[in-house]
């Protein structure tokens, strides 16, 4: 049986190691989204362009938890998004950081 490499634990681990502690479940999905060619493993690329994404959407993440109002590239890419982010109050959901990269 083949299996994968890095695991879904040591993916996580390596996530931490970079300060992003994220749920399991978020990381197994990270970890089969990013594995383009579907070979149960990672190649340098792959592992490469994820770690290069994971950090920039936990930059956006932080950004926007400490001011609302931010203009990130989350919100030029989905702008009604990014209003609804902004408005203060009334009707402003807040996710966790596993929520939010399960949605990215």
């Amino acid at each position: 049986a083949h299996v994968a490499y890095p695991s879904t634990e040591e993916l996580r681990l390596a996530l931490v190691a970079c300060g992003i502690n994220l749920a399991v479940e978020v990381v197994d999905n990270i970890r089969r989204s990013y594995d383009t060619d579907n070979s149960g493993s990672f190649e340098f690329d792959e592992f490469i362009q994820l770690l290069v994404e994971c950090r920039l959407y936990d930059q956006c993440f932080e950004a926007r938890l400490a001011q609302p109002t931010l203009l990130t590239p989350l919100n030029r890419i989905s702008p009604v998004l990014g209003q609804s982010l902004a408005g203060a109050g009334q009707g402003l959901i807040m996710l966790d950081k596993s929520a939010f990269f399960s949605m990215v």
